[in-house]
C-alpha cells in the first residue's frame, strides 16, 4: 500500500490508568502526612510567598505607571498633541500598583490607594 491511496490507520493510545492511580495515591499520602503536622506553617509560607510576588508586581506597575505618566505629561506640554490615553493608562498602572503594594499617595489632589488595616479591629 502506498501513501497515495489516501487510507491512513490511526491507532488510539490507551492511557495508563495505573500510573495515574499511583500519582494520585502519592499526592494524597503526602498531603495526609504533611498537612496535620505542618499545615499552619504551610499556610503562612504560601501567604508570605504570594505577598512577596504581588508586592513586586505592584512595585513594577508603580514604576511603569510613573514613568509613562511623566513622559505623557511632558509630551503633552512640549508637543501640540494631547496624550490622554497614555495619561489614563499611567494613572491606571499607578492605581493597580498602589492596590497591590498597599501604598497610598496623592495625584492632583486625589488619593490613589489606601493603607490596608493592620490586624483585626
Amino acid at each position: 500500500m502506498s501513501k497515495k491511496d489516501g487510507i491512513y490507520i490511526i491507532r488510539e493510545r490507551k492511557h495508563n490508568s495505573k500510573a495515574f492511580t499511583w500519582v494520585f495515591v502519592g499526592i494524597f499520602s503526602i498531603i495526609a502526612i504533611y498537612v496535620p503536622f505542618f499545615g499552619i506553617n504551610l499556610q503562612y509560607q504560601v501567604g508570605t510567598f504570594f505577598h512577596f510576588i504581588f508586592s513586586k508586581v505592584g512595585e513594577l506597575c508603580m514604576w511603569a505607571g510613573g514613568i509613562l505618566l511623566g513622559f505623557s505629561i511632558l509630551g503633552t506640554i512640549y508637543s501640540k498633541k494631547i496624550y490622554l490615553k497614555s495619561i489614563a493608562f499611567g494613572i491606571l498602572l499607578l492605581w493597580i500598583g498602589a492596590f497591590l503594594t498597599g501604598q497610598a499617595f496623592e495625584l492632583l489632589g486625589f488619593q490613589i490607594g489606601e493603607q490596608p488595616p493592620q490586624g483585626y479591629h
